[in-house]
């Protein structure tokens, strides 16, 4: 909105230029006709340099104003991931809806957010990190798989099939990666508890309260 109020203003000045001047800056000028005395002439004067002086200030902030909204709007145009390094150099990165809360036990570490947690298995964890991702450049070009989890679905890039297991075994959904290497599964319809998400060779689980 603020972006598109400095660029509906710098409009009005470039296409009213000559009106802003001939009514905003000169109209001083304009009252010399009917005022003769010197002192008045002097004040005339000083009126007419002060609006000048703003018309000018205005003309070069406008670009500026959008310039700088424009810089903000590239800032919001950024998202931060938590990234899993492995000890063979593969990364795994996480979307997640909130901000989690991160903690370690014996075998995993946990990423909680809102109604879901991901556990993430310690035996080739190296390191996480909380990386600023773009928009734009999106996670897929960056990291071997990166997922996407909110309270209701799954969403996968940079592999090529998706499985969600229950922990006795049981395959309760299966997907394949569409033509923009995209798969989504469906979390809506699941009862409490922990499920394993399976992709190629790894895994991870959830645990949905």
């Amino acid at each position: 909105m603020f972006s598109l109020f400095c660029g509906y203003l710098l409009d009005f000045f470039k296409n009213s230029y000559i009106i802003l001047n001939i009514i905003f800056i000169f109209a001083p000028i304009f009252n010399l006709s009917n005022q003769n005395t010197k002192g008045t002439f002097l004040m005339n004067m000083k009126v007419f340099v002060k609006r000048t002086a703003l018309a000018a200030m205005l003309v070069v902030l406008a670009p500026a104003c959008v310039f700088a909204s424009g810089a903000s709007d590239d800032v919001a145009e950024k998202k931060m991931c938590v990234v899993i390094h492995e000890v063979n150099n593969a990364t795994t990165a996480f979307d997640l809806a909130e901000k989690p809360v991160v903690s370690f036990d014996d075998t995993d570490v946990k990423l909680e957010c809102g109604t879901v947690t991901v556990l993430y298995s310690l035996e080739k964890y190296l390191k996480m990190t909380i990386e600023e991702v773009s928009v734009e450049t999106g996670m897929e070009s960056l990291f071997d798989e990166s997922f996407k989890i909110t309270d209701s679905e799954i969403t996968a890039q940079g592999c090529s099939g998706l499985s969600l297991y229950s922990v006795d075994g049981k395959c309760l959904a299966t997907g394949r990666a569409d033509a923009n290497g995209v798969v989504t599964l469906s979390t809506s319809t699941l009862r409490s508890g922990i499920y394993v998400v399976v992709f190629g060779n790894k895994s991870f689980k959830i645990y949905k309260k």
